[in-house]
């Protein structure tokens, strides 16, 4: 009779120190989970998002905004967000291979077959360890889902559309809409 055995476990040291195999992966308990590659509506609203969020800080000393960086909370947990921003008072959580512990802002664009581990798993992780903001970005429509903490937990997400405006006192002088995300994307994407 054959015995199945567990699934490889990794720290974060071992994850990071992974060869490149051209897929995307995050560490969840241990075990690697690998998630599909972006697509182009994907990576032009983590453009658009960049260009914002970088746009709302006068000096880089105000803050960092950061595409694709590990954020590693236990040893045993890292993903990689599609945005991050860390302000002045977290940037010492900055490494030059991650984010240790919770970053100010968190942005997931949702993938398809990766929307159940953003919405359950990762909010859960963003909400334990002291994430402010969870953004969630639908590709299919013009639509950001934006989590506030208020104490331990986030608030109930309050869904923003097309010709609302993107706020957040992480970001005091962001002055964009949803729709912003979305520049330059056919109109038939979304």
């Amino acid at each position: 009779m054959a015995t199945q055995s567990a699934p490889r476990r990794y720290t974060y040291r071992e994850f990071a120190a992974l060869p490149y195999d051209g897929k995307r992966h995050e560490l969840v308990f241990g075990e690697l989970y690998a998630t599909p590659s972006p697509t182009g509506a994907h990576q032009t609203i983590v453009t658009n998002g960049l260009i914002l969020f970088r746009g709302a800080l006068r000096q880089p000393e105000e803050g960092l905004v950061l595409p694709g960086i590990d954020v590693v909370f236990p040893d045993d947990r890292a993903v990689r967000p599609d945005i991050i921003v860390l302000s002045a008072s977290r940037r010492d959580r900055y490494r030059r291979t991650c984010i240790a512990r919770a970053p100010d802002l968190v942005v997931e664009i949702l993938s398809p077959g990766g929307e159940r581990h953003d919405r359950v798993r990762k909010w859960a992780w963003y909400e334990e360890f002291g994430v402010l903001e969870y953004w969630i970005v639908s590709q299919d429509q013009m639509q950001v889902e934006v989590c506030r903490r208020e104490g331990p937990r986030f608030e109930e997400p309050v869904v923003q559309c097309a010709g609302d405006r993107l706020d957040t006192p992480i970001l005091p002088r962001l002055s964009a809409t949803v729709a912003d995300l979305y520049a330059g994307l056919p109109e038939a994407i979304v």
